[in-house]
Order: structure tokens, then C-alpha cells, then sequence
């Protein structure tokens, strides 16, 4: 670049000219000063006659427009910021730059030039529908991602997001995700060595998902899972796209860079890749949604040279979804190879928090199992609330509000509540309880109503029982999933839904036997002699009468004899209203999943792939797990749906001779077994804790998985 030399102008006041940027040696814009102009740049180490000198600067005014790149050594060398607005001597301080500064490039258009190393100090704003252009409306990219990287410590305290749209709030390393208006945000806790956050902003037409990753320099700490965060009408000409950053924090706020994209796939397909292809770690995916991050942390990849590839592929011209990059293209950085971890190879990654639930976490999961059909068909036919009697829109909303009647106790949120209160709406028009919400009941009444005109009250009352048992199941898998889990069932319905994954593309079964861990003088003892044995049985594949009878068999009694143990456990927990103990929590839990699996093997209604984990010849765990029918391609994806293990495991933690270990071997029996059969992604769903570490491992009371 060229560099006019710059005449001194000593008494320039920043409101006259509101085209060029002025250079001051003393705070406040006081003291000598020189002016810039667009694409004009000096080194003052090659220019002795100045009036501004080199390391004299201690104060620099930017107007509206125009935008400043400071650099600490000459010849325009590293360490550099570009700065959007007028700045004091104590913000150049902050970051090390007061009287250091030896060159200054000085342009317009920050929104195109200022990908890196950013400066706020108090606001900064990107009209998103200006910057993608003809883009931002394109059928043909309807995935936008929006990369912001930035610079954090203890005290940071800055917010980002979209007027009318979800906020991402920052402080005290407590980083607080607002979505609907209304909603309870989703609060994560930062890992205290974290000195970057990187945020990356999926909107799509008529959505938002967003994801972060905690980093340490180039070391990636911490990678949450895609976290969607509900409808938003983004193509809406009256919406406002304006994506802004406000620093609430006394230190200058650095962004170190900034990557906006448009891809060809949407937030669903993005995720759906991220499962497939990455067992669980997005920070090495091979999509472009999540490609940038590898601009930003070098990756740490282990796939190594192929994942590389596939990296580079996605933004070549070879690549007919080609990602483009609308605010800066830069060289992705090739990764480097990942520490090696210690985590179990069979663990089940919180890979998706969804928030778009309507406060029905517990409930619409239930319709959608009951009634063999997706959330997001659910969610896309049930409003408004006309009367209709498909399965998924009555089911749902019945469900729903009988949980916000009754669910705030368990004593009340009961299959014989529900049956009380089904024949009291048909034989009374009452559901024959005082309630707090007038409005709910007569919902409520007026919806059993319709549904008994139709269907009689012996239908309407055996349906709804069967689709309630999958709620319960839904609430007992959030009180074996969450350690400190205390919400009553009304308060695990407002809570996001999780959605843990295992990719089958790249599980290894473990060449060891299955370690049995047994509980020996309060020491937890791994005996060489001592192993599980694992059995599989495919309900989907023809018949083996003596094998698959036996299972049978042998399944039925462990479970009956499971049941019985249960019933004549010790509850008080259903009628008090003191806080739950880990007991409690646990009881409850392996009470609720154990009758569903029981009740499914007595009178089998759906395909199953069961898998019973023996030690020396007993029963101890079983594991069922079936097709995911919300997937087109169902055959390649299955969840688990019931999990039992031995009460006297579960219940009794402490007595001499439990056991440990099982819940993992039946995990990695099922993942073999699915593997083999050309399946891509087995998934667990649950009711997740809104205020969290990120967490990384579906955790299971007990170390059962």
C-alpha cells in the first residue's frame, strides 16, 4: 500500500470531520494530531518529520464509517486490533497500545474489512440482511452461519443477538442463552481456564440454532451441543436483522474473528451430518456450519489428513453445496492432531438442546412415540387449537394439560388420577378437582369431551393411559440423567430436551472382556475371573423359537422379579413435600422403567432390539432399543427407549457385593449389534438441566452407563 504523507493538524476537534480518522498524543483527544484519511496509512518509523511520532499516540477518534488498524510494531507487524470507534488512553492501555503504537491503516466499510481482531467498547452492529445481499433471501443457501470468536477473561461482561430474536449474555463466565420471549434461559458455566468463546448463529428462514466452544488459545475445551432455540421469521422484510454486540464491561471487548457464511444445507441437516460423521465431536466436523471452527482452534482433530480433505472440500469449487463466505475468506488452518482422551469410546454426547418445545418436554416426546410420528409434525399441525381428533393433536393436548393441572405433585401426576379424572369429565363435565387454572380444566374438559364423543370413554381412557406411560418413562429418564434433578413433572416440562448420540461409523467394541466391578470392604474391586455376558435378541429378524423363546423367558422373570422387588421398596416421597433424596430419585426412576419394560414384554406392541447383560448366568440388566421413526431413513438410525438394571445394584449402592459395570456392557453389546447391521447413529432422548456445565457424556445414575 501507498502511504500519503499526513499534514499535522493541532487543533482537531472530532465532530468537524466526520471523514477521517485523527491520531492525538494525549487522552481525550488533546495535545498534537494528525488525520487520516480512507485507505491512507503511515509508519512512523519512516516518518521522522511528523508531528505525531512513533509510541506517542494515547488517543484516537474514529466518526461513523471509518475504522482504524492499530499496529504495535513497524512495517504494519503483529500484534494489530482495527477499531470501529474513538478510543481514550485508558482502553488503549487496556490493550497494551497506549503510546505503543508504531503504524495505523485507516479505511471504510468496517462490515467488510473488520473480520479480525475486532475492538468494541461499547456497541457494535452487523445488518446481517445487508452483509449476505442477495444471499440472505437465496432459496438455494438457506443456512446462514455467523462465527464471532472472541476474547474473554473473568470479568467479561458483553451480550450479543437480534432484536427481536434469542440473546447470548456473557458474565462472570456464566453465559446465559435467552430464546422466546418468556422462555427461562439456558445458563452453562464456562471452564475457568476458557480465554476464548467462539459462538457460531445457524439462521435459516424461519429459525435459530447457535453452538459455542470454550478454547484455550488453539485448544479446544469445551464444544456445546447445537442448541435450537425456535422459530424466528428471518425471511420477514419487517424483520430486524441487525446482529448486535453490546460490552457492558470497563475493558475494551475484542472479537478475534469473524466468519459469516451461506450454505446449501439447512440446521437439521447440519446436526444430522454432525451425528453421522464426527462420533459426537462437532469441533471436527466436516460441514460448513461448523468447518469455521476450525479457522478459529486449528481443529484438534483426530481424523487427521481425511478429515482435512473433506474440510478443504467444502469451500472449492469442486463442491456443488459449496459453502460461501461472505465476510472474509481466509485459509482454513490445518489441524493438528487431538489429545488423546480417556473417555469411553461407547459414550452416548449431548449432541442438540432443543428449546422449542412449548414448555411440553415431557409430554409431546410421549405423543410422538404413542402415536408413531415426529415432534416436528406435531409441532407444525397443532396450532391453533382446533378440535381434531388426529392422534398427535388430541393426545398432545390432553397430555399437556393434565400435566399442568396435576403434574406440580406426584402424588397427583398418576395413571389413576388421570383414569379419576377421564370418567369424571364423562359422567360430571368436571374433572372433580379444585384447580388453580380455570382456564386449563376447561381446556381440558372441553377436549375429553370431543375425543369421548368419538372414540367412547373406554378408548378414549385406554389410549391416553398408554401415551402417559411414555410420559412417565420421559420424566423417569430426566431423574436418572440429571444428578441434582428436584423439578416436579410440571417443571420438567419447561425444560430443553437432549438429545445424546453415538456414532456407529466410527465405534470400536473394546477388545477386553466387560470388567465387573464388585463392592468389596467400601472398595470397588475388578475381579480377572469375573466377566459379563451380553445376549441379543432382534425382535425385527424371523423367529428362532427355542433361542428367542428362552430370552423371553429369561427376561420376563428378571423383570417380574424386579417388579416385585420395587413395590415392596419403601416410598413416602409421592405424598410430601420434602426435597428428594438420591434414593428417592432413583426409586422412582427404576420403579417407572422397569414396569414399561415389563409391561412391553408381557404384551409386546412394537419391534425391540433387546439386550439382556448375565453374570454368571443371571440376569442383572436389560437394555431395549428400537427404530427412530422421525428419521426417514429410520433403519439406519435407533434409540434406546427402557433401560432396567437390578434393583439390589440400584437401591442398595453401598451393601457389600453390588455390582458395577453392566449398564456399559449392555451399551456396547447394542452398539456392536447395530453396527453390524448398518446402523449410523443410536440416540437417547431426555429432559436435560437448564443450568449446566456443557456436558459431554450421558451420565446414568450409578455408573450404569
Amino acid at each position: 500500500m501507498k502511504h500519503n504523507h499526513l499534514s499535522p493538524n493541532n487543533r482537531y476537534i472530532p465532530q468537524i470531520n466526520n471523514t477521517k480518522v485523527c491520531l492525538y498524543n494525549e487522552d481525550d483527544f488533546q495535545g498534537e494530531s494528525m488525520c487520516l484519511s480512507h485507505e491512507q496509512g503511515i509508519d512512523f518509523i519512516d516518518q521522522d518529520d511528523e508531528v505525531i511520532r512513533n509510541d506517542s499516540i494515547s488517543s484516537i477518534s474514529i466518526p461513523n464509517g471509518m475504522f482504524a488498524t492499530i499496529y504495535k510494531n513497524d512495517s504494519y507487524n503483529m500484534p494489530y486490533f482495527n477499531l470501529t470507534e474513538s478510543i481514550g488512553q485508558r482502553d488503549l492501555a487496556a490493550l497494551d497500545m497506549d503510546n505503543q503504537i508504531s503504524s495505523v491503516i485507516v479505511a471504510n466499510s468496517p462490515l467488510k474489512v473488520c473480520s479480525e481482531r475486532c475492538i468494541i467498547l461499547k456497541r457494535m452492529q452487523f445488518p446481517l440482511s445487508e452483509i449476505f445481499a442477495s444471499y440472505w433471501n437465496n432459496i438455494n443457501h438457506p443456512n446462514k452461519q455467523v462465527l464471532l470468536s472472541f476474547d474473554i477473561n473473568n470479568t467479561s461482561d458483553f451480550m450479543v443477538g437480534l432484536p427481536q430474536a434469542p440473546v447470548i449474555w456473557l458474565s462472570s463466565r456464566e453465559l446465559s442463552i435467552f430464546g422466546q420471549v418468556g422462555d427461562e434461559p439456558l445458563v452453562f458455566h464456562l471452564h475457568p481456564n476458557a480465554n476464548r468463546l467462539s459462538l457460531t448463529f445457524h439462521l435459516n428462514s424461519n429459525s435459530i440454532a447457535i453452538d459455542y466452544m470454550e478454547s484455550r488459545g488453539t485448544e479446544q475445551i469445551a464444544l456445546s451441543p447445537t442448541i435450537e432455540l425456535g422459530t424466528f421469521p428471518l425471511n420477514n422484510s419487517q424483520f430486524d436483522a441487525r446482529l448486535t454486540i453490546n460490552n457492558n464491561a470497563s475493558q475494551p471487548l475484542i472479537i478475534d474473528k469473524i466468519v459469516m457464511a451461506a450454505s446449501t444445507e439447512d440446521i437439521q441437516s447440519v446436526h444430522h451430518r454432525s451425528e453421522r460423521d464426527t462420533a459426537g465431536t462437532l469441533g471436527c466436523a466436516f460441514i460448513p456450519a461448523l468447518a469455521i471452527y476450525n479457522y478459529v482452534t486449528r481443529s484438534h482433530c483426530n481424523q487427521g489428513d481425511t478429515l482435512w480433505s473433506k474440510v478443504t472440500h467444502w469451500f472449492s469449487d469442486d463442491n456443488k453445496d459449496k459453502s460461501v463466505v461472505i465476510t472474509t475468506k481466509p485459509p482454513l488452518l490445518e489441524p493438528q492432531p487431538q489429545r488423546p482422551e480417556n473417555s469411553d469410546s461407547a459414550g452416548l454426547t449431548l449432541t442438540k438442546l432443543d428449546t422449542q418445545l412449548h414448555n411440553q418436554t415431557l409430554t409431546l416426546p410421549a405423543t410422538a412415540q404413542f402415536c408413531k410420528t415426529s415432534i416436528d409434525n406435531i409441532l407444525a399441525t397443532r396450532y391453533p387449537r382446533d378440535i381434531d381428533l388426529s392422534c398427535h393433536l388430541w393426545v398432545s393436548r390432553v397430555l399437556a394439560d393434565f400435566t399442568l393441572l396435576f403434574g406440580d405433585s406426584l402424588r397427583d401426576w398418576t395413571l389413576d388420577v388421570l383414569r379419576r379424572v377421564l370418567m369424571q369429565i364423562h359422567t360430571n363435565d368436571t374433572t372433580g378437582y379444585a384447580l388453580s387454572d380455570p382456564a386449563a380444566e376447561s381446556r381440558l374438559v372441553n377436549e375429553v369431551q370431543s375425543v369421548v364423543r368419538q372414540l367412547g370413554i373406554d378408548e378414549t381412557i385406554n389410549q391416553l393411559s398408554h401415551a402417559f406411560d411414555y410420559a412417565r418413562l420421559n420424566y423417569a429418564r430426566y431423574l436418572v440423567h440429571n444428578p441434582t434433578a428436584t423439578a416436579t413433572p410440571s417443571g420438567a416440562q419447561r425444560l430443553p430436551l437432549g438429545t445424546y448420540s453415538l456414532s456407529l461409523a466410527s465405534y470400536h467394541y473394546p477388545t477386553d472382556p466387560h470388567a465387573v466391578r464388585v463392592l468389596e470392604n467400601d472398595q470397588w474391586v475388578t475381579h480377572p475371573d469375573l466377566y459379563f455376558d451380553v445376549d441379543i435378541f432382534d425382535t425385527t429378524i424371523p423367529i428362532r423359537p427355542d433361542i428367542d423363546a428362552a430370552f423371553m423367558d429369561a427376561a420376563l422373570a428378571a423383570a417380574g422379579a424386579w417388579t416385585d422387588f420395587y413395590n415392596e421398596a419403601p416410598i413416602s416421597y409421592h405424598i410430601t413435600n420434602e426435597p428428594w433424596s438420591e434414593y428417592d430419585r432413583t426409586n422412582e426412576a427404576g420403579r417407572i422403567n422397569n414396569l414399561a419394560l415389563y409391561t412391553e414384554l408381557l404384551s409386546p406392541e412394537n419391534d425391540y432390539v433387546y439386550v439382556a447383560v448375565r453374570l454368571q448366568g443371571d440376569i442383572v440388566s436389560i437394555l431395549a432399543a428400537r427404530r427412530d421413526e422421525t428419521f426417514a431413513n429410520s433403519h439406519e438410525n435407533y434409540y434406546i427407549e427402557f433401560f432396567a438394571t437390578d434393583p439390589n445394584y440400584v437401591l442398595l449402592p453401598e451393601d457389600e457385593g453390588t455390582v458395577r459395570g453392566a449398564g456399559s456392557a449392555a451399551l456396547h453389546g447394542l452398539a456392536r449389534y447395530l453396527q453390524q447391521q448398518g446402523v449410523k447413529v443410536l440416540r437417547f432422548r431426555a429432559p436435560s438441566q437448564s443450568a449446566a456445565r456443557v456436558a459431554t457424556k450421558l451420565s446414568f445414575q450409578h455408573d450404569e452407563f
